[in-house]
């Protein structure tokens, strides 16, 4: 099966290129069509088994083409054919579960690694169900041990319940902050 894009919106040439990357069942689906559509807009979500693509704008008008990826595991050798010409990388995870965190730190590791993706700029989302348990920023940098994968790239944390629509605006406000910061430090684009 083909992936999606539901929306009939004109997509901008000069679109930010980003993939939505994560664990199945993580919320990236959610995620993505609450940027969209917002919250209370969003009744359920069906798992992604390819792609699903939409064009999303910020706060400040940036034009993003988002790619939200399967997170099967049967679908992880079919990614990265999506990632050249990434300008963005936002990894959506579930921290509830601490096998299930360090299960998606192994597989950010890897995404970062690779040869399309060295320097884009990460957008970490600690997906959570609820506040209990829930780690604050600061908490999931140290819980993660990133620092030696990102070292070399502009990066940032947000954790964030999906069903909550002040905190989906703050993680598009994050995303927004971190391209731009990422331009002003090569303006190239």
């Amino acid at each position: 099966m083909g992936g999606t894009c539901s929306s009939k919106a004109v997509i901008s040439v000069s679109a930010t290129k980003l993939i939505l990357l994560g664990a199945k069942g993580s919320g990236k689906t959610r995620l993505l069509y609450s940027w969209l559509l917002g919250v209370s807009s969003v009744v359920d979500t069906i798992p992604t088994e390819s792609f699903n693509v939409e064009p999303i704008q910020t706060p400040d008008g940036i034009s993003l083409l988002v790619w939200d990826i399967s997170g099967d595991p049967s679908y992880k050798t079919k990614r990265r054919q999506f990632f050249h010409g990434t300008e963005g990388i936002v990894y959506v995870m579930d921290t509830s579960d601490p096998v299930l965190m360090q299960e998606a730190r192994e597989d950010l590791v890897t995404i970062l690694r690779d040869r399309d993706l060295l320097k884009v700029p990460l957008l970490l989302i600690a997906n959570t169900r609820s506040k209990q348990g829930s780690f604050d920023d600061s908490e999931l940098k140290k819980e993660l041990k990133l620092k030696s994968v990102v070292r070399e790239r502009r990066w940032d944390t947000v954790t964030m319940a999906a069903f909550d629509q002040k905190e989906v605006d703050t993680s598009l406000e994050k995303l927004q902050n971190l391209l731009k910061s990422t331009w002003v430090a090569s303006p190239q684009h």
